[in-house]
């Protein structure tokens, strides 16, 4: 049951996003604690599963547990209950949490938690809780093994948007061994101390703006200065403290800057297509790409009936919820891993009831469910409402090379100053 619920969550956010992982790789071995940044609900905690072979423990909401379907897949992935003070629980309740984390840690196994207690959208860590550094270090005071920790920071780059990226920066192990005398003399302060560690750690992850638009004008900007590479998250945090760097000394100039930066991409979004995407020639396709972007077209265009109704209603559904961003993401990927199914069910019923051509059910619905796989997997290799833009401009039936080769030159300029004011 496990292993079905791991490869369901794997497959979940393998579609809606597009991961890119970076850094360090998890140790294989021993007691660890994995701990990311929180602010996409529970696509957050499906993403670490695809990091290692290791099976993770997760603490997750009470609430969780007692939700249809959801809560058998978080029992089946190793979720452990824990009790948060701010849903008015009975905070001793823990005491049995905390005895099966010890357990885990000092028997070599892994946990992973979110220190910052909830999910909410946004692009720098809010402070950390103290529970991460309790679990370790009492955890630690009763194991001659060292457990190391891991951070792993998360980020989205269009967080509400489908097939867009996710950038997965895991960070270097590191153990407590060197706290625990001071632990011993005064467990309070150390673990203050501890805490303020781990969030540092994560900060050193992270990409610190503090707006979806400043975050955005540093993507535009790196995809200007990378011709082929996709952004990574040391790339992002770098350029994002020199622009703040720039900006707060000279505005005037950052803002026209920032100004004709986005008239580039404004001239791009509809055409489907990024900066890194422009080259000498006009644009990076080759013919073998034009031709299977034109599969593509005509194999998502015959998938229609069957993604199109499930999908949009999922959508309605999370929107008409008035969910904050990380809300509205959770519940439209699982509507949608629901409501596709169940579509299939009702296609492969009225195929074999109501026609000659495909009578018998069960060939009916193991051949929609494989074609709704095929098709999804083919969905998510196109990025939000520019999939089909890009598409149509890769076989030639938008976009003149003239007015390409333009584009490019306009990017040249703004490359070259971008080069110079921040340097890698």
């Amino acid at each position: 049951m496990r292993s079905l619920a791991v490869a369901y969550a794997n497959s979940l956010v393998g579609t809606y996003y597009r991961r890119l992982v970076h850094g360090e790789a998890i140790p294989a071995s021993g007691g660890l604690l994995l701990y990311t940044n929180h602010v996409n609900g529970l696509i957050d905690a499906e993403l670490p599963l695809g990091l290692t072979e290791r099976r993770q423990f997760f603490l997750a909401k009470p609430s969780l547990f007692r939700m249809p379907l959801l809560g058998s897949i978080v029992r089946s992935i190793g979720a452990i209950p824990i009790y948060r003070k701010k849903d008015g629980a009975d905070m001793s309740k823990n005491e049995d949490a905390f005895r099966e984390i010890f357990r885990v840690l000092r028997s070599g196994g892994m946990i992973s938690l979110y220190p910052e207690g909830e999910s909410l959208p946004g692009f720098k860590t809010r402070p950390f809780k103290t529970g991460a550094a309790r679990m370790v270090l009492g955890a630690q005071e009763k194991c001659e093994d060292p457990i190391r920790l891991v951070p792993v920071a998360l980020l989205y780059e269009e967080q509400e948007s489908f097939s867009s990226r996710v950038h997965i920066w895991v960070g270097k192990a590191f153990d407590l061994m060197e706290h625990m005398g001071a632990y011993e003399r005064d467990p309070r302060e150390t673990v203050r101390v501890v805490t303020d560690m781990l969030q540092d750690r994560m900060d050193e992850l992270t990409v610190p703006v503090d707006t979806k638009e400043e975050f955005q004008n540093v993507l535009r900007m790196d995809r200007i200065l990378s011709d082929s590479a996709q952004g990574s998250p040391p790339r992002l945090r770098r350029l994002a403290l020199q622009w703040q760097e720039f900006a707060a000394q000279q505005p005037e100039r950052a803002r026209d800057l920032s100004a004709r930066v986005q008239a580039l991409d404004d001239k791009l979004i509809p055409l489907g297509i990024e900066a890194r995407d422009l080259v000498e020639s006009g644009l990076d396709r080759t013919p073998g790409h034009r031709f299977l972007s034109a599969l593509k077209i005509d194999f998502i265009l015959l998938m229609t009936p069957i993604l199109v109704p499930p999908i949009a209603l999922a959508a309605f559904v999370a929107h008409h919820g008035r969910s904050t961003p990380d809300k509205l993401v959770t519940v439209r990927a699982l509507g949608a891993s629901v409501l596709v199914p169940l579509w299939g069910i009702v296609l492969a019923y009225w195929l074999s009831s109501k026609t000659a051509l495909f009578p018998h059910f069960w060939p009916n619905l193991v051949g929609i469910w494989f074609l709704t796989v095929v098709a999804a997997g083919v969905a998510s290799t196109w990025s939000k409402p520019r999939a089909l833009r890009r598409a149509l401009t890769g076989i030639g039936i938008l976009g003149r090379e003239k007015d390409l080769r333009d584009l490019w030159l306009r990017k040249r300029a703004l490359q070259s100053e971008l080069q110079v004011l921040f340097p890698d």
